[in-house]
């Protein structure tokens, strides 16, 4: 399946709220990543469980397979006031990345789980985007890695 658009993996957030699963979004959790893929990316947002794959995963120097860490030192979940809850990282920069496969998405997944649960597929667009001997980095958006709208 190619890419198209980022989305909340449902079965992760439907397993946390049913206690099924031991994942945590918090300040300080030191156990999630950020996985790049290209173009084919393979996983389905309803796959029970979904969880990373390296299947058409994109790995190079600096960036080695099964990805990098999230931080979380200062992000995670919070309580946007009138609107719900909203789950953001520290932006993202590797420096000294060689990447040569078009990058076209990321996947931030509990690495510390069996199977390691994804939590979000976000979607970079329709470039490629490559690196040589330079940084890669991720800007998240102000309003979030993504938001769960709870008030009218």
């Amino acid at each position: 399946m190619a890419w198209a658009n980022s989305y909340v993996c449902a079965r992760s957030i439907m397993d946390a709220l049913a206690n099924t699963t031991a994942t945590t979004l918090a300040v300080g959790d030191a156990n999630k990543k950020i996985a790049l893929y290209n173009t084919s990316f393979a996983q389905l947002i309803d796959d029970n469980p979904w969880s990373y794959s390296a299947t058409n995963e994109v790995t190079g120097t600096a960036w080695p397979a099964g990805g990098v860490a999230l931080s979380l030192t200062a992000t995670g979940i919070s309580v946007v006031a009138g609107y719900g809850i909203m789950f953001d990282a520290v932006d993202v920069s590797v420096a000294s990345t060689t990447l040569a496969t078009g990058i076209y998405g990321c996947v931030i997944y509990d690495s510390n789980l069996s199977p390691k649960q994804g939590i979000a597929a976000v979607y970079f667009g329709a470039t490629g985007y490559t690196t040589s001997n330079g940084t890669f980095g991720i800007t998240w958006d102000v309003n979030g890695i993504f938001r769960v709208q709870l008030h009218p």
